[in-house]
């Protein structure tokens, strides 16, 4: 797995090349700090900071130490061409607080550019391509680390099943097939939000007019709605609907995140609990039953999703792998074929 950053050294290495805008406007300096900003907040988030002598746009965003009442920020400002040290990075925060005698403790300063780009693979036979190095997302939406951490969880079950022998090799292939395209897709929303802040920014319905006009999906949309299309997926789905609303989005449709819905509390979300799991309707004895023969957690739930007589296969990374709603002549058979499908898994070899 590589994971070693935007300017990977194991992409270049294997002659990855890379598409997309690259670097976006100026450098800029992350100055990670520890202050009391008790005074500043009045008991309130803090909301985004101007300089008021520079004008260098910063956010601060605190959070409060409970043992010491202090409060550790990073901040971020432009200007990054100029050398910088903790004295003039602790005048940035001072000014950008708008209190020149704030106690400033700099505990870092890295410099940093918005970019936006796609590594044109992300698999190069047994090396995959994960986070920054596979894609760079620019800033505006917040939609990097997550998109990151989905590359992980995708592979991370997928490296497990190989290894321990209960799927094929071929499952790896799944991993840049249902990545690549949710990580463009990605890379493409950012960018229509960096053109205009308050496509991503704006509430009520005239923001969300002009998100539509403008191909803009909801931000929890972009985090959570993503699709799969992949040999992982059985009839999978691919195509967003277009919506607004994230609950329909995850309407339980193949390839998508299984939606939340409660179970004697516990929400499906957690009784997948990173294995294969089958959720059956309210009246899905038969699939209780067939899910038991073939050694399958299972669990009955109530939800405009799942029909009654109906059934969902979730893997291990909380994706619809398949999703029955008409009746099975033989479910125990249909869920074997299906476990055996989904994870392309090894055929055995008789011993001699």
């Amino acid at each position: 797995m590589a994971a070693d950053g935007t300017h990977s050294a194991v992409r270049t290495a294997l002659g990855v090349g890379t598409s997309g805008a690259g670097d976006l406007g100026r450098a800029m300096i992350n100055i990670l700090f520890r202050a009391d900003l008790r005074p500043h907040l009045r008991g309130c988030p803090s909301p985004p900071a101007r300089s008021p002598r520079r004008r260098r746009p910063a956010c601060r965003r605190p959070w409060t130490a409970r043992r010491t009442g202090s409060s550790t920020s990073p901040a971020t400002s432009t200007g990054a061409s100029a050398p910088r040290t903790s004295r003039t990075s602790a005048a940035s925060v001072q000014a950008a607080v708008g209190d020149p005698d704030l106690a400033v403790g700099v505990r870092s300063v890295l410099p940093w550019r918005p970019r936006s780009s796609l590594a044109d693979r992300f698999a190069v036979g047994r090396v995959f391509l994960v986070g920054d190095a596979a894609h760079t997302v620019s800033p505006l939406g917040a939609f990097g680390l997550n998109t990151g951490v989905a590359d992980a969880h995708n592979l991370a079950w997928k490296l497990a099943a190989v290894h321990h022998g209960e799927a094929g090799a071929g499952l790896l292939d799944t991993y840049a097939q249902e990545r690549e395209p949710v990580a463009a897709a990605t890379l493409d929303q950012a960018m229509r939000r960096l053109a205009d802040p308050q496509l991503h920014w704006g509430r009520g319905p005239e923001a969300d007019a002009a998100r539509a006009a403008a191909g803009v999906w909801a931000a929890p949309v972009v985090h959570l709605g993503r699709r799969y299309d992949s040999a992982a997926v059985v009839d999978p789905r691919p195509e967003l609907p277009s919506t607004v609303d994230l609950a329909v989005a995850l309407g339980g449709s193949p390839g998508s995140r299984v939606p939340h819905a409660w179970v004697d509390g516990i929400s499906t979300l957690d009784l997948v609990a990173s294995r294969w799991t089958l959720l059956v309707g309210a009246a899905g004895d038969r699939w209780l039953a067939a899910a038991a023969e073939v050694g399958l957690p299972a669990h009955r739930v109530g939800a405009p999703w799942l029909p009654d007589d109906g059934a969902v296969l979730v893997r291990p990374d909380a994706i619809v792998a398949m999703r029955v709603t008409t009746p099975v002549p033989d479910p125990a058979r249909f869920l074997a074929d299906v476990l055996d499908q989904v994870p392309a898994r090894p055929v055995a070899v008789p011993s001699t």
